[in-house]
């Protein structure tokens, strides 16, 4: 009974707050995710690993995280990526919303673009057909852009077109992971190619470097920075980029878990569901008790290796245990709404990861439905491993 009202109330919560469907994708998880020259994905596209390289043609939506992604191919819908090196080559019809430490983007993007990175580079070759929202320590923009542009940073040199207007938040202190390889004398340069045709509006401590042959058909503002709270909306896009890079890493985790513990994640989320109080009841304990024992073997001294040893493993077991709760909650998804994929637990982890992200947002009932996927996943862990 009381499995069922936990995952009815997860089920519910998530039909409720949220326009839920489940189209039909395809799911790829390896150490090395490889789509051919000539091959064609006719649906959605999941996929993890530490390589993954996209030659051909994905007709639906690129979802992925990687240490390296490579798109050389053309992707009809989104492309929707984290990673610590992500190059664009290849063509997307749909946005582009993409968080790395370097990222590429050389080729045409459809709609918008939205990216945060340690540097950031458009190529000669990128033309995005709309707006352009980014952050960046260093950017260089060197393609065209025929919305907006919206971008703060520490670094950025303007190379080519902006036929809407640009709005920036320049910060020579902010550190990317690349220096651009003009020497700068100001934060922001814009070049002789650079062609604004709206007007250009920007907060910095710098004056710009604007090259004679530039044009700016607007009005050019010089804002200095204000001794103030930081903006709110600042704050916002922050903490929503910081969802999303912890959104992929949630997944590239989980599909460590279940390609390399798959028979052992079964056998967890199956306690989890047969024994939902002892869980719940045992991750009480365990979030509680582990700090003061912790405490404890730090003041004996002789304690104190065991104690890092037991605090680490606590934390580790803090920050999976909610991936266990997605898995168990995405299995059910899948029973119910795609059964064909039912025996699949790299889909039903993509999709539980997802679901519970998205719950996990909603203000006051999200900390709540967070905070007992954090205990039914420690539970579920302490029966296990008491039990081997």
């Amino acid at each position: 009974m009381k499995k069922t009202i936990v995952i009815s109330t997860l089920l519910l919560s998530l039909a409720i707050f949220v326009p839920f469907g489940v189209h039909a994708a395809i799911v790829k998880g390896s150490p090395s995710v490889y789509v051919g020259r000539d091959e064609v994905v006719p649906d959605n596209l999941y996929a993890a690993g530490n390589v993954i390289t996209i030659d051909g043609t994905i007709k639906g939506d690129l979802i992925c995280a990687g240490m390296t992604v490579n798109i050389n191919g053309q992707v009809e819908g989104d492309i929707i990526c984290a990673g610590q090196n992500i190059n664009i080559n290849g063509s997307a019809s749909g946005s582009v919303r993409v968080a790395g430490s370097i990222i590429n983007l050389n080729n045409k993007v459809g709609r918008n673009v939205n990216a945060a990175g340690g540097f950031v580079n458009f190529g000669s070759n990128a033309d995005v057909a709309r707006d352009v929202i980014m952050g960046a320590g260093n950017s260089e923009l060197r393609g065209k852009i025929n919305g907006d542009l919206v971008a703060g940073g520490g670094n950025m040199i303007l190379d080519d077109e902006i036929k809407g207007s640009a709005r920036l938040w320049i910060d020579r202190n902010v550190k990317g992971e690349r220096q651009p390889f003009t020497a700068q004398t100001s934060p922001l340069t814009l070049t002789d190619k650079a062609r604004i045709n709206g007007f250009l509006e920007y907060t910095s401590s710098d004056n710009a470097d604007i090259a004679a042959g530039a044009i700016i058909k607007g009005e050019t503002k010089h804002n200095l920075p204000e001794k103030k709270p930081a903006d709110q909306k600042a704050l916002a896009a922050i903490y929503g980029w910081i969802k999303l890079v912890s959104l992929f890493a949630c997944l590239v985790v989980g599909m460590v878990i279940v390609s390399v513990w798959r028979e052992e994640t079964k056998k967890i989320i199956d306690q989890m569901f047969d024994k939902v109080g002892p869980s719940l009841g045992w991750g009480v304990a365990v979030l509680f008790l582990t700090p003061i024992l912790v405490i404890v073997l730090m003041i004996t001294m002789i304690g104190i290796p065991l104690g890092l040893i037991l605090g680490a493993l606590w934390m580790i077991a803090i920050y999976v245990s909610k991936i266990f709760a997605a898995i168990l909650l995405g299995r059910e998804l899948v029973k119910k709404f795609w059964d064909k994929k039912k025996d699949s637990l790299i889909t039903a982890m993509i999709l539980g990861v997802f679901a519970l992200w998205i719950l996990c947002l909603i203000p006051i009932v999200g900390f709540a439905v967070c905070f007992v996927a954090t205990l039914w996943g420690l539970g579920g862990l302490w029966l296990f491993f008491k039990r081997t």
